[in-house]
């Protein structure tokens, strides 16, 4: 958002708060945003990952703010939710919107025009190299305790064709059984 809106306001849909999960999302989509000094996080709201918690999120954000510019959803079931707010109130071709996950419905609304970019991680590959890592620890491949990224893809139209998918064929996951063992992220991000 930072490189692809030259100014506005932008609002963010979390999920749970709690957790760490949600939280680390959004510190990490503010220092990327900080980039831009003309772009401004106008509302946070959790949506607690529900669709129609989304969906009234994005209702009362545009309401206080109908002249949001972009929106940051932190999945794509809540991104369901905040498509039809988007179109129920006309204002789908004014907010461009970024999610996370790469999820079968989330990739449809890439190629319907309706979600412009997703960090994809489907459990099918970070379940594979889960393994990847365990077998590895188990084999005396890898040492334990370290701290170790999921694999994930920046899905946006251009690239859509290359993205994982949810539902992997065995022949996907042979392929990623074979790749080679991560590198641990030295040092680990601080909590």
């Amino acid at each position: 958002m930072a490189e692809n809106i030259p100014s506005g306001k932008i609002a963010i849909i979390e999920g749970t708060l709690g957790r760490g999960d949600a939280e680390a999302y959004t510190e990490g989509f503010l220092e990327g945003l900080a980039k831009n000094p003309n772009v401004q996080v106008v509302a946070k709201v959790s949506a607690e990952w529900n669709r129609q918690k989304a969906y009234e999120a994005a209702m009362n954000i545009l309401t206080a703010h109908p002249d949001i510019v972009g929106m940051f959803v932190q999945n794509e079931d809540m991104t369901v939710g905040v498509v039809s707010a988007l179109e129920r109130l006309g204002k789908l071709e004014q907010v461009k919107i970024v999610s996370q996950n790469g999820a079968p419905y989330g990739l449809d609304l890439i190629r319907e025009g309706k979600l412009q970019l997703t960090n994809a991680n489907p459990p099918s590959i970070a379940s594979v190299m889960a393994l990847r890592i365990l077998l590895g620890v188990i084999k005396g491949e890898i040492e334990p305790g370290h701290f170790y990224w999921a694999p994930t893809q920046l899905i946006s139209k251009e690239n859509l064709s290359v993205a994982y998918r949810w539902d992997a064929s065995e022949e996907e996951i042979e392929e990623w059984l074979k790749l080679p063992l991560p590198e641990p992220v030295i040092p680990p991000p601080s909590a």
